[in-house]
């Protein structure tokens, strides 16, 4: 789990996640109160190794210890952007570039 202490998710942040091949790193920018709230936590313990989907939800268990619950009314999020990047080496990037362009995408950017 990763908990980001003192954040106030009622209003907008920076949330970043980075895929490694042996940790996950999940960083946080935002205030709360006016005051800056960071965050930064590593994980290397059941770390994906392969692609997976990208997903943005919110929910509640109704797990009084896990998620507060049950909740008392509905749960919204309310998402003001998100911007997905790919990183590699130069030779993954070829083979991106080239999946996209067969794919009938024009390459979105030179990396």
């Amino acid at each position: 789990d990763v908990v980001i202490a003192g954040a106030d998710f009622t209003t907008f942040g920076v949330h970043r996640l980075d895929w490694l091949p042996t940790e996950t790193i999940y960083s946080y920018a935002g205030s709360n109160n006016g005051q800056a709230i960071t965050s930064t936590t590593t994980v290397t313990k059941n770390v994906p190794n392969t692609p997976s989907e990208f997903v943005l939800n919110v929910w509640s268990n109704g797990d009084q210890g896990f998620s507060k619950g049950p909740p008392t009314a509905d749960s919204i999020a309310t998402v003001q952007y998100v911007h997905l990047y790919f990183n590699s080496t130069t030779f993954n990037v070829s083979s991106f570039n080239a999946a996209c362009a067969s794919a009938g995408h024009i390459a979105p950017c030179n990396v």
